[in-house]
């Protein structure tokens, strides 16, 4: 979308990050879980509340959790949300390993077997790699059986994927007034998260949807602010160099050795991410390479 002149996608880190964590964006949050688990006739949440640190201009980008946002309900179950913009090899594994990370952690503190929820929410503009042509944009993951697949061992640990260009070929239709009443909550969400969303296109949603138009006020309140603004075009060059180095890395044979010069290249994109952050099981996931010859990098 446009907005006085410039070009802003509410995808980018920076500006996903202040919708979803700054003050009030405990209501959009709750809205945002509560249309993701009634699409798939799950029980909504009862409350929410942000664990996550609060958007700054200056640290939107510290990898401090494992994803993007962060919460919890009153009954102590987990919310997590991502939003990738850039699909890499490795990014189902990453979503699987890091939520048990969050579990492995929540577990200490817990009684025994009275675990709580732990929902993942993944919002990504690719299609996710899925076994067969899969045509849906929403589909959950949950622990299931490994002898029968159909049968599921638990519902506590879900991982909701929610892909943009799909839900894009689904809804091509110009937004009016008549056309939204044939919505759901979600599809409100995909909308706002679509970077063929026009600015006129939300104002009409905001004026239906109490959910869209507090999302809309946040929209409003960064564009305003000179700093969100350096954080956001800081947030989409990160996102080139991303691009360039998962470009490099699957297209380039880093693990193969077939390229004069591929270690100096390796050194370079691990120190590269090293100094912006990523985490471990990232690296691994975008380079190939094996943590001892990550680490022996990090000298």
């Amino acid at each position: 979308m446009f907005i006085n002149g410039k070009e802003i996608k509410t995808t980018n880190d920076a500006l996903a990050k202040f919708i979803f964590t700054t003050e009030g964006s405990e209501d959009i949050c709750k809205n945002f879980t509560n249309a993701v688990l009634d699409d798939l006739n799950f029980k909504p949440i009862p409350d929410f509340s942000l664990t996550s640190p609060v958007f700054s201009s200056t640290t939107y980008d510290a990898k401090t959790n494992l994803f993007d946002v962060k919460g919890e309900t009153s009954t102590n179950d987990q919310l997590d949300f991502e939003i990738q913009r850039t699909n890499h090899e490795g990014f189902e594994i990453r979503l699987i390993n890091n939520n048990s990370r969050q579990f492995e952690r929540v577990k200490q503190s817990t009684e025994y077997g009275n675990y709580p929820y732990f929902y993942v929410i993944a919002i990504v503009n690719f299609n996710f790699k899925l076994s067969g042509n899969v045509p849906f944009f929403h589909n959950c993951f949950c622990y299931s059986s490994i002898v029968v697949k159909e049968s599921c061992l638990s519902y506590k640990a879900q991982i909701h994927v929610l892909e943009i260009p799909k839900w894009e070929r689904i809804h091509k239709e110009p937004i009016t007034i008549d056309s939204l009443k044939n919505y759901s909550q979600l599809d409100f969400f995909m909308k706002l998260f679509s970077d063929k969303t026009t600015y006129e296109e939300i104002q009409i949603m905001a004026a239906q949807n109490v959910a869209i138009n507090y999302a809309k006020n946040k929209v409003d309140q960064f564009v305003l602010n000179d700093e969100n603004l350096k954080a956001y075009s800081l947030a989409e060059e990160a996102e080139k160099v991303r691009r360039a180095e998962i470009s490099y890395a699957l297209n380039e044979g880093i693990n193969e050795g077939i390229n004069k010069g591929r270690d100096e290249k390796e050194r370079e994109i691990v120190q590269n991410m090293l100094k912006k952050n990523y985490d471990m099981a990232s690296i691994v996931d975008v380079t190939g390479l094996s943590e001892d010859i990550i680490k022996s990098y990090s000298i």
